[in-house]
């Protein structure tokens, strides 16, 4: 969903009564921030951090999110207070890379759309007229699949050992795109990690489960971050 903040909209109207909550919309599209690899974003993160005044953060993060998260947790682990994972890439992830025509049309869009989620019923009112919009830019297709390769090739597995921070994984049991294994994976590797299961539910549980995952989520801060702070 190219990591629209609009997508955490349900945590940010019920989290924000005791958390410092903040949606960060990455420069994804942005033509003129050049460092299109994920160590590039997780430098934007921290340097956000820091223009920000935050010196430990609860990284949420789907998708290429997580995968930025893991970047810090492992690059900058003094940043890191607790982190939330949910259909993260960093180790496999069925990418959007590969058999992109060069006009996508709407029924091509919608067909990718219907990937990321169980139930068409949990697709967002308009997703279709934003994807479109995005993937009609030459320049905007150059950038995922450079987004999509640097994913590929920032692979997290050697290193997960290293992420001491607590770690919970919110995964979807239906979940195409970072099947279930993958959060397996994840929990054997980081050893201060828990793995939450949604039943029918696909790659984008914040969205799709928008309650029960505000839920888990609240949980799990009240026991690793238990009184207000930067989340």
């Amino acid at each position: 969903m190219f990591g629209q903040p609009s997508n955490w909209q349900h945590q940010l109207d019920h989290l924000s009564d005791g958390y410092r909550v903040i949606t960060l919309d990455l420069p994804l599209f942005d033509p003129g921030f050049s460092e299109c690899t994920v160590h590039g974003l997780g430098d934007y993160v921290r340097r956000f951090l820091d223009w920000a005044g935050i010196a430990r953060a609860v990284l949420v993060g789907n998708s290429l999110g997580g995968h930025v998260a893991l970047d810090i947790a492992t690059r900058y682990p003094s940043r890191v207070r607790a982190m939330v994972l949910a259909g993260s890439s960093g180790l496999f992830e069925r990418g959007f890379e590969r058999g992109v025509p060069t006009r996508p049309d709407r029924a091509w869009i919608e067909t990718r759309i219907r990937e990321v989620f169980c139930h068409e019923s949990s697709i967002p009112a308009g997703q279709g007229d934003e994807i479109e919009r995005i993937v009609q830019s030459r320049a905007n297709k150059l950038r995922i699949l450079h987004w999509a390769k640097s994913a590929k090739r920032t692979h997290m597995g050697a290193l997960l050992s290293r992420i001491a921070a607590p770690t919970l994984l919110i995964w979807g049991k239906q979940d195409s795109i970072t099947p279930l294994e993958v959060a397996v994976e994840f929990l054997r590797g980081i050893r201060h990690s828990e793995l939450v299961l949604f039943n029918e539910c696909g790659h984008a549980p914040m969205m799709e489960h928008p309650a029960r995952f505000t839920e888990v989520l609240r949980h799990f801060l009240h026991r690793h971050a238990p009184v207000a702070c930067d989340a």
